[in-house]
């Protein structure tokens, strides 16, 4: 499985793999501040998943005729945005973050991506996600693997060797989510507060394909793969480490894996915007994950015991 797992402040210079700029950024799903979170990437689940499973299934002509209610009409007078990323088929940590998102009154959010994969929960994770407005959302490299098993196309480079597990959850996948999912951008921008943003699972080449992970990133390599666009700040996932580099150009910020931790913490990205700039902070959320890992043996996932170690810290050994 790709990505890492813990919380670190990503450090040391290593030059990035390449990639131009200019092609880098075209992809970008620009949007004005009045719509910056409306269309195909908000949608609202019309009827309750009890459970969520694939059995109850959700009518996506529904799901797409409510993405444009409810966002306030002005994004311009955002002040504080909420970043999701790599949640992995975790509802639990995710339910945990959304309650303590809306205790703090933030409703504006946006999801970079991997909102299934390595958890087997995705119909859950995108019922709760799903049911919510004012909320932007980005694929990233699970959501393309499941639907490629989904739709019995090849796995995308790189995972060739996790086929079983994507099969695993595309099989159990509603089929309204599979159609939402689909619709999502690789890469989306926004006005919030006077500032410019771009969003995106993680850096692309002139492609539109992820660049490797760099394991060793730095502002420095941040600065020449995304030269001179039009951004103040640039939002990612991906690499499940904390990523957080100022330039003179712009803040670039990734807030760690949501769902994917060695400790039974979730982690979300809080995004100010201030007369003195931008500030973004990891806030971590406490929860009780003891179900979610039990759940690894209890439904059968594939690679459950490799996955159990490398992305959560294999606690559910240590509670044995």
């Amino acid at each position: 499985m790709r990505g890492g797992s813990g919380l670190e402040e990503a450090g040391a210079a290593n030059a990035m793999n390449g990639a131009n700029a200019a092609n880098a950024i075209s992809g970008a799903n620009t949007v004005n501040a009045a719509n910056a979170m409306n269309g195909a990437n908000t949608a609202k689940a019309v009827s309750a998943m009890s459970g969520a499973n694939a059995g109850n299934a959700v009518n996506a002509a529904s799901i797409a005729s409510a993405a444009n209610d409810r966002f306030a009409a002005d994004s311009a007078s955002a002040r504080e945005i909420a970043l999701l990323t790599d949640i992995h088929g975790n509802a639990a940590a995710l339910a945990a973050v959304l309650a303590e998102l809306d205790r703090r009154g933030i409703r504006r959010i946006f999801c970079l991506g991997d909102t299934v994969g390595i958890g087997p929960d995705s119909n859950e994770v995108l019922a709760l996600l799903t049911a919510r407005s004012g909320i932007a959302f980005v694929g990233g490299n699970h959501e393309a693997a499941v639907l490629a098993a989904y739709e019995g196309r090849p796995a995308p480079a790189g995972h060739e060797g996790e086929r079983e597990h994507h099969r695993w959850l595309a099989q159990r996948l509603d089929p309204a989510y599979a159609a939402v999912m689909a619709g999502w951008p690789r890469s989306l921008a926004a006005g919030i507060g006077g500032r410019r943003l771009l969003l995106r699972h993680y850096h692309l080449d002139d492609r539109q394909e992820f660049l490797p992970i760099d394991a060793s990133p730095s502002v420095e390599a941040l600065d020449r793969l995304y030269g001179d666009a039009p951004f103040d700040f640039v939002g990612f996932g991906h690499h499940h480490i904390v990523h957080r580099f100022r330039s003179k150009r712009r803040l670039y910020f990734n807030p760690g894996a949501l769902g994917c931790c060695d400790r039974p913490v979730a982690r979300c990205g809080l995004v100010r915007f201030q007369s003195g700039g931008i500030h973004a902070e990891v806030l971590e959320v406490p929860y009780d994950n003891s179900a979610f890992l039990r759940s690894y043996a209890e439904l059968g996932v594939p690679g459950a015991d490799p996955i159990l170690k490398i992305f959560h810290g294999g606690q559910n050994e240590k509670r044995m």
